[in-house]
């Protein structure tokens, strides 16, 4: 702002607002041992599904996600695929149990709902109907470097009710 005096002088003047500015911090939230094992073992089945189409056995969230027998099964089994010319679309519901974690070892029975359907790589049209395999599950999870990864699924001999577990 500029002021002339009866001197033919000229004083300036600045005026600065300035405004407190806040910072709000998103919340965090720690999981749990147990939440940690069961957000891994959702990861782990989503990693093979986006392994499944088209299907690739080096896809890198496998190593991420799995390792030991269950790694070794899902690339057999997405290799299987690839010489097929086939892919998966496929959506996995967990109904895992109470997880039991043993040092780097954790061990839980889930009741998985399993909904695949096959496509023919060449043309994208589905093979099949879609189809939906419950599957009555012991798991075993192993903590490598600080993360839990998905070592592996052994089916049981007996059924189990989804909307029971």
């Amino acid at each position: 702002m500029a002021d002339e005096a009866a001197d033919g002088t000229t004083t300036t003047t600045e005026s600065t607002t300035t405004e407190a500015s806040t910072t709000t911090e998103a919340p965090t939230t720690t999981l749990s041992p147990e939440q940690e094992v069961l957000a891994a073992y959702r990861a782990a089945h989503d990693a093979f599904i986006a392994a499944s189409n088209p299907p690739n056995p080096d896809h890198p969230l496998l190593v991420e996600r799995m390792t030991g027998q269950q790694l070794d099964f899902a690339r057999s089994a997405l290799s299987q695929l690839r010489a097929l010319n086939t892919g998966h679309v496929a959506t996995a519901e967990l109904h895992p149990g109470d997880v039991v974690i043993a040092g780097t070892t954790a061990t839980f029975v889930d009741c998985l709902v399993d909904r695949t359907q096959a496509i023919d790589l060449a043309t994208g049209a589905p093979i099949d109907e879609l189809g939906e395999t419950v599957l009555h599950l012991d798991v075993s999870m192993e903590q490598i470097a600080g993360v839990w990864k998905l070592a592996s699924l052994q089916r049981r001999n007996d059924q189990c009710d989804p909307s029971a577990a």
